[in-house]
């Protein structure tokens, strides 16, 4: 947890990703709601029936009162009209996933960035990390950002379409106890299954910003790290779960408590608001947006961290013994990776110099090793 929060301190521009990345989601948002509003009178315009309403005419201190009956009109859309409809919504789908995709692999790539960093002068070299990972994300690796988020807006799309049938059929049925039973199971599988898609996809990323692959074989290495390391990351699952959602509460009842205090004790909210419960509503549903897109940050770069982890400790056992650090990882996740190093081959690597010839024919590394006591 700490070696979280020192990564997000030496990348504060990790904490603005969350909003660079909802910027152009609301854009895309608002065209989206434009669109529907064209395609809603784009039909045609057909009649359906005939109502009655009264038409009132005043003269004078005399009212007359006349029934007139008017059409009913109402838009009607053809098979194209509805599959175009259907495409607008799975385009939304699609780009919603693939802003949180981009997203989850900027922090990805800026976390990984920072734990390999090397010192130089003893600062860490770092560049910039976070436009690093922007341009990887829409540039090499935007193929595989936009699979895999293609793959979880369809299964958005098949929980979507299950939820529209399971309820035609409970209203079908007259809400028939066996009817309601089966709709709950494939509802429910549905969304075991979008749980799934998103999980692995979001977990691939993390390989895919580390190793450079593609999203087929991130996923494989997503299952072979998760099969390999099950405790660890049910364990880290569990506690980062529950950190964030103590901060989120946290946050939240904070900001409720100061804003209350603002319009009950203070001048001149004291005497011109006469209802704190709307102030108090408003500042809680933003404050809750809020927390969820920092707390997106510190959750990332967590899951990053342990993969980062695994991957150089697994290296490192290949190797006969681990390699002394690379500077940018902290000294806890260090001292792990050496007692576990110290348990099965009973020596630790205590430096590792790289030095590079003179007349640049090949590098020259010196490790020393010594015996565990």
């Amino acid at each position: 947890m700490k070696q979280a929060v020192n990564a997000i301190n030496a990348m504060k521009t990790m904490l603005l990703t969350p909003i660079l990345m909802m910027l152009p989601l609301i854009f895309v948002l608002l065209w989206w709601l434009s669109v529907c509003v064209a395609m809603a009178a784009a039909g045609d315009l057909n009649v359906t029936g005939n109502t009655t309403v009264q038409s009132v005419v005043i003269d004078g201190v005399k009212s007359t009162y006349t029934n007139v009956d008017v059409p009913l009109k109402t838009v009607v859309w053809d098979q194209q009209m509805y599959g175009l409809f259907f495409y607008h919504i799975f385009g939304l789908l699609w780009t919603s996933a693939f802003f949180l995709a981009a997203m989850n692999f900027i922090l990805s790539s800026a976390t990984s960035q920072w734990y390999f960093a090397e010192t130089v002068n003893g600062e860490l070299n770092l560049g910039t990390p976070v436009l690093t990972g922007i341009q990887r994300a829409f540039g090499v690796h935007g193929g595989t950002m936009a699979f895999g988020s293609f793959l979880v807006a369809v299964f958005e799309t098949i929980r979507m379409i299950v939820d529209y049938l399971a309820h035609k059929a409970r209203k079908e049925s007259g809400n028939n106890i066996m009817v309601r039973f089966a709709c709950c199971i494939a509802q429910c599988c549905v969304r075991c299954f979008e749980c799934i898609v998103k999980f692995i996809t979001a977990e691939a990323y993390v390989f895919t910003a580390l190793f450079g692959t593609n999203l087929c074989t991130s996923v494989g290495k997503t299952f072979a790290f998760i099969g390999a390391n099950l405790g660890r990351v049910g364990i880290l699952t569990m506690v980062g779960n529950m950190i964030v959602f103590i901060g989120k509460i946290f946050v939240m009842g904070l900001t409720m408590m100061s804003t209350y205090a603002v319009l009950v004790y203070t001048q001149p909210f004291s005497t011109t608001v006469g209802n704190v419960w709307l102030p108090l509503i408003v500042a809680m549903m933003i404050s809750y947006v809020v927390v969820n897109l920092f707390m997106a940050v510190f959750a990332r770069t967590l899951d990053t961290l342990l993969i980062c982890f695994v991957a150089e400790e697994s290296m490192s056992k290949r190797m006969g013994g681990y390699k002394k650090k690379q500077p940018g990882m902290g000294n806890a996740i260090t001292q792990e990776v050496e007692n576990s190093n110290v348990e099965s081959t009973h020596l630790r690597c205590r430096n590792m110099d790289k030095r590079q010839d003179r007349n640049g024919d090949a590098n020259r590394s010196s490790v020393m090793v010594v015996n565990c006591k």
